[in-house]
């Protein structure tokens, strides 16, 4: 009894306010409690900063509550961004260099171009992830909007919401994500120095290009690999998570205003109105959403087809073992899965929000 009156008063109150809430967080079917423990784990490596007030114009709103100290979140926040100028410097220095000394490598002009060109893109890349980390007006924006729908569909209509599947969703697209990050990290260590023959000196030339690859470079180089993997992973599967339930959030909505109005006769109540009206409302807010991420997918989205031709060109013009060969390859495959699984998810979510407005 006790905790039905929890339950009927925390879904009474479980607007934007208490989202991420250190309560029960199985007691409300809020958005941003739901997917709790992804945005404390990306706070935790300091992407995205676990912004607690939301601007409405000159009013400011609390918008969320974490279980982080003020000054944790600011120092993380910090470093995360100091990681990102810090890679923005590298790659920058690595693509001048490549252009006025990069003959002391004695490259061809073949490997140059295109080593230039990657790195360049490197630099890009991380511009537009440091801009979308530093700035995230809009994914509060968005959260404020999408945590309002929630509050109007699912708790005053008492709409049935797919919280073990988004749940589900959560731990399952964090576990992706360590997968990927640890691989890519002890992989590429391995590679540049447990001294495997041919296929390390080959690694350490292409990622240290155009310094000569000594101990020190590659440590440099690895420490950049590392930050780049996170500041990657995270949000990019981060954003394929939140098309996902936003796509099922569409399917729910759907599915409930069409049955109402084939039960009123194609009447639609004062209540549905409004429903539909917050319905509208987190359509254009998915397009906030876009402007957000457009930049940031758009360059890795350029970024991962310049990663697939300079492995393509490395694999052409070099000889490999076989455990050399499989990690290229391996490579290759990972940046057409990112690229078409940020593509499809991103089409889909874009035709329902046309095809329902």
């Amino acid at each position: 009894m006790f905790s039905l009156e929890k339950r009927k008063a925390l879904s009474k109150n479980s607007s934007a306010k208490i989202a991420w809430t250190n309560g029960d967080i199985r007691s409300t079917d809020d958005i941003s409690t739901t997917m709790y423990w992804y945005i404390i784990l990306m706070s935790w490596f300091g992407l995205f900063y676990p912004f607690k007030n939301y601007k409405d114009g000159q009013n400011e709103k609390q918008l969320t509550k974490t279980k982080l100290p003020q000054h944790r979140k600011t120092a993380m926040h910090f470093g995360f961004c100091f990681s990102l100028a810090l890679l923005l410097g590298m790659n920058s220095v690595r693509a001048i260099v490549g252009i006025f000394v990069g003959d002391f490598l004695d490259e061809t002009r073949n490997f140059k171009l295109v080593h230039f060109t990657w790195v360049t893109l490197c630099f890009f890349n991380s511009a537009s992830l440091f801009y979308v980390s530093y700035k995230p007006e809009g994914l509060r924006a968005f959260y404020h909007q999408w945590n309002k729908s929630r509050e109007s569909a699912f708790t005053h209509f008492r709409i049935t919401t797919k919280t073990r599947t988004t749940k589900f969703k959560v731990t399952s697209y964090i576990i992706i994500a360590f997968i990927l990050l640890t691989f890519n990290v002890v992989s590429v260590g391995t590679i540049m120095f447990a001294g495997l023959g041919s296929a390390s000196d080959s690694f350490s030339i292409v990622f240290s290009a155009p310094f000569i690859p000594t101990t020190t470079v590659k440590g440099c180089i690895y420490f950049t690999i590392i930050i780049d993997d996170i500041a990657w992973i995270f949000p990019v599967i981060f954003f394929l998570l939140i098309c996902s339930i936003l796509n099922d959030d569409m399917e729910t909505y759907n599915k409930f205003i069409s049955q109402q109005t084939k039960d009123r006769n194609g009447k639609i109540g004062k209540d549905i109105t409004q429903l539909r009206l917050v319905h509208l409302e987190l359509c254009k807010t998915i397009s906030r959403l876009d402007s957000s991420f457009s930049w940031l997918l758009f360059t890795w989205f350029v970024l991962n087809i310049a990663n697939g031709c300079f492995i393509a060109f490395v694999l052409l013009n070099s000889s490999y073992d076989i455990f050399g060969t499989t990690m290229l390859v391996f490579w290759l495959i990972v940046s057409c899965v990112y690229i078409g699984a940020t593509s499809i998810s991103a089409a889909i979510l874009h035709e329902k929000v046309i095809k329902h407005r």
